[in-house]
């Protein structure tokens, strides 16, 4: 992307409507080390935030759908926010207890680019760019 365009984006991005957050990918996160991973780790309390209704312990790993959009590719699919807690339910000692959005398919997906950044926009969806 150009920096003029880069500039122009960020701009457009920086209203109130748009919720941040950046991340530099791990391994994990792109599936390059060959992880099992469903998707990118993203910490609770910001998956909480902008998908308050997975807040909820008495539900085993409960989870929301919604578009997300990759502005620089022009794509868009449908992927998941979830919210693996089975250590608050069936497996204390070794089960999860983390955020992640899966569904991204495969490994290579410009969605999973570093260079990527998040909008969620009404209703549930959400932008990378």
């Amino acid at each position: 992307m150009a920096s003029a365009n880069l500039a122009n984006w960020l701009e457009l991005v920086s209203t109130g409507e748009y919720v941040w957050y950046v991340k530099r990918l791990s391994g994990n996160d792109t599936l390059a080390n060959k992880s099992h991973q469903a998707g990118p780790y993203i910490p609770r309390q910001f998956i909480f935030r902008v998908f308050p209704s997975i807040n909820d312990k008495g539900i085993k790993n409960p989870d929301v759908f919604f578009d997300l959009r990759v502005d620089s590719h022009d794509e868009q699919s449908r992927v998941r926010a979830i919210w693996y807690n089975n250590r608050l339910h069936d497996n204390p000692v070794g089960g999860r207890n983390e955020t992640r959005v899966t569904g991204f398919g495969c490994q290579s997906a410009s969605k999973r680019d570093p260079l990527s950044a998040c909008k969620r926009e009404p209703p549930g969806g959400v932008a990378l760019g």
